[in-house]
């Protein structure tokens, strides 16, 4: 593989990642306040308290980590040269609507 095609793939994964990343934190969010709706829902309860809790404790690290996974992909792209946020354009296919096919 030659440089520009390791830049390729690079910035190709670097998009694909930074366009999951909104998706995957909303879940995350989503989790958190499924937990915390648990956790107050469910107040009679100590068991379904600790479950609400960890439903919570799961959302807050899975934020973490996706803020921290978006951050070394940005970290790499600059290291290696590499724009992540550029958009990246398909090859296309000129059709000329079916004329001379006959």
């Amino acid at each position: 593989m030659t440089g520009g095609n390791i830049q390729s793939l690079i910035a190709s994964f670097g998009g694909i990642v930074s366009s999951l990343i909104p998706v995957v934190a909303s879940i995350a969010l989503l989790a958190f306040f499924w937990g915390l709706a648990k956790y107050i829902f469910q107040a009679g309860s100590e068991q379904e308290k600790g479950k609400g809790k960890q439903i919570m404790i799961a959302g807050i690290i899975s934020l973490f980590l996706i803020a921290a996974l978006g951050g070394i992909i940005d970290v790499l792209g600059d290291i290696l040269g590499v724009n992540t946020g550029e958009n990246i354009t398909p090859p296309s296919i000129e059709y000329n609507g079916g004329a001379g096919t006959r």
